[in-house]
C-alpha cells in the first residue's frame, strides 16, 4: 500500500484549480479531479515513469488538463 499525502500549497492548488474549472464550465471539476485521481494511479503503479526534476522529485503531466504531479 503506498502513502498517498498532499502538501498543502499542493492540495489548495488543486481545489483552486477545480473551482476555476467549474467556474468555466458546469461541472468540469469532476473531470479535473478524477484525471488527478487517474495520475496518482498511474504513478502508485509505475513510480519511476516520470522524469526526475530534481533530486529525488518527479513529475507527471495530466493528459487532459495543463498541470503536473509533483511526486517523490
Amino acid at each position: 500500500m503506498s502513502d498517498r499525502r498532499f502538501l498543502l500549497p499542493a492540495e489548495q492548488e488543486m481545489y483552486e484549480a477545480a473551482g476555476f474549472y467549474e467556474d468555466r464550465s458546469p461541472g468540469l471539476w469532476r473531470d479535473f479531479l478524477a484525471e488527478v485521481e487517474r495520475t496518482i494511479e498511474s504513478i502508485v503503479n509505475v513510480p519511476h515513469a516520470g522524469p526526475r526534476i530534481s533530486g529525488n522529485i518527479r513529475r507527471r503531466i495530466l493528459r487532459r488538463f495543463p498541470f503536473g504531479v509533483l511526486y517523490a
